[in-house]
């Protein structure tokens, strides 16, 4: 039996030769019955796909491959606002489109000539719609007819439009969400590698200032300068984030003033250490920073290596000079880096502080070694003086014996020879020549007296005319008299016994000059 596809292959295909009807055509692709079926059954079968036809809610139509109408379902109809008896048989174009050719996007003429289903989508007045053109073949391959949907689509694609509206609103928010997240990461990137170099600064920090605050700690402690230096190096090269070999040493300035001494080292090779023992300014990169005083830094061994030895490896170098505090060169300390280390502001402001510390304690420990050798001189100086003070002080305890002595002879001999003589001579002289003689005992007797040494050593200021003036007031003498023994005008006396009086405190005192001068 053939079977029910081939049936209605042949059937519609001789409804398209034959220009049979619709029902014709119905007629041809119906099921036949069942051998045995129920009386009925092929009856049912065409309303049965009828119904199910109908039930589908969009547009369906079977078509002749001349594009005629052959079957449409309800919601065709109703599509075309016309009923199925009105639109079978007629032309799909005109039915639909209003035109005898298929308009532009219609797959039917595509599918019937490549014999395979076809869509497109179809725009009718403000609606849009999407066909398909399904053909069915006779056994030959050809097409005896088309299943034509048709489905409004409009909703759809307003839909599909507000969702691509609202799906690049979404993008365009997700960007700029994306975007302001990223400048938020980066911003966020940023902080953080500012924190962690902040953070690294703080660190860096507080390992430079433990390691000057232990060379300070150095300088109060009771050790000699080298063993100072030896642990100051050992701190310096300590210092993890300086990247040295852990090798360096320290120079002075010692004996001789444009020549390094090596004081201490740490990892240095023995030929280095012989070599380097003492170093010229101006050679190799400690002479040269001694001779600049400016910092001198190799990332590997140039040229400026005037010192070098047999199996010396690739290194770099600090050497940093260390001034005094009137920028004299006090000495070098030299730091072994890795090879090709970079050169580092901040390393450089580190070493610099550490050797302004160097600076100080070498300065001051030198201070305390002159201060102590001072001491010393000073100490053998005080001891040759107090005992020169001591055989000073025979010296003139001897003077003053001889000096006792001497005036105890000059009394002796006034006493026991002049005056004797001068009293001879007053008895034998005429009478107007006695004050004369008497004037003179007097004198004789007042050189031998306390008075003139007690009134020069109380009263250093009084002249020695005052002097004489006092000596003859204290003796009872006038005014008058002074002036006529010591060839003097009565006015220039006058004016001497003023100035006595001023120089011994008398010109608010009542008291009397000669009553004063005899109480010394």
């Amino acid at each position: 039996m053939p079977s029910r596809r081939k049936r209605i292959n042949q059937s519609k295909t001789q409804a398209g030769r034959s220009g049979k009807t619709a029902g014709d055509t119905e007629a041809a692709v119906r099921r036949p019955g069942k051998p045995g079926g129920k009386p009925g059954d092929t009856e049912r079968v065409p309303r049965d796909w009828q119904q199910t036809f109908d039930a589908i809610p969009h547009f369906v139509a079977l078509i002749s491959p001349d594009l005629e109408i052959i079957r449409i379902n309800r919601a065709g109809g109703e599509c075309l606002g016309k009923s199925a008896e009105e639109v079978i048989g007629k032309s799909c174009c005109e039915c639909v489109h209003g035109q005898r050719t298929p308009v532009d996007g219609c797959p039917c003429p595509e599918s019937i000539r490549t014999r395979k289903p076809k869509f497109g989508e179809l725009r009718i007045g403000e609606k849009q719609f999407v066909a398909t053109a399904s053909p069915v073949l006779d056994d030959d391959g050809e097409p005896t007819a088309l299943i034509h949907t048709i489905r409004d689509i409009t909703d759809r694609k307003h839909q599909e439009r507000e969702l691509k509206r609202h799906r690049e609103q979404l993008e365009e928010l997700v960007k700029e969400r994306t975007t302001e997240l990223r400048a938020a990461n980066e911003q966020l990137q940023s902080q953080i590698a500012e924190r962690k170099r902040a953070e690294e600064e703080i660190q860096r920090s507080y390992h430079i200032q433990s390691v000057l605050n232990e060379l300070l700690h150095l300088s109060l402690e009771s050790i000699s300068l080298e063993e100072v230096l030896e642990r100051a190096i050992d701190h310096i090269v300590s210092v993890s984030w300086l990247a040295t070999e852990s090798r360096g040493c320290i120079f002075l300035v010692e004996d001789k003033p444009e020549e390094l001494v090596m004081k201490a080292e740490r990892g240095l090779a023995p030929q280095l250490q012989t070599e380097c023992a003492r170093v010229a300014f101006g050679r190799c990169l400690c002479g040269r920073a001694a001779k600049s005083g400016q910092i001198q830094f190799a990332g590997n061994v140039d040229e400026r290596h005037d010192i070098r030895y047999r199996g010396m490896g690739p290194h770099g170098h600090y050497c940093v000079p260390i001034m005094s505090s009137d920028r004299k060169v006090l000495g070098v300390f030299t730091l072994y880096l890795k090879e090709d280390h970079p050169r580092d502001e901040k390393e450089e402001e580190f070493l610099n502080a550490a050797a302004y510390v160097l600076a100080g304690i070498i300065e001051r420990r030198r201070a305390e070694e002159t201060i102590i050798e001072t001491a010393e001189q000073l100490k053998i100086e005080r001891e040759a003086l107090e005992r020169k003070n001591i055989a000073l002080g025979e010296i003139m305890e001897r003077i003053d014996s001889e000096k006792d002595a001497l005036k105890r002879q000059l009394v002796t001999n006034v006493e026991q020879a002049i005056i004797p003589t001068l009293l001879r001579l007053k008895k034998s002289s005429k009478s107007f020549q006695e004050p004369i003689f008497e004037m003179l005992e007097k004198d004789l007797r007042e050189i031998v007296s306390p008075f003139v040494d007690t009134l020069s050593q109380d009263h250093a200021k009084l002249s020695p005319r005052e002097l004489e003036v006092s000596r003859l007031i204290k003796n009872g003498m006038t005014s008058k008299e002074i002036a006529e023994a010591l060839n003097l005008s009565l006015l220039t006396v006058y004016k001497y016994r003023d100035l006595i009086r001023k120089k011994l405190g008398l010109v608010k005192d009542g008291t009397n000059l000669r009553t004063y001068l005899r109480s010394l």
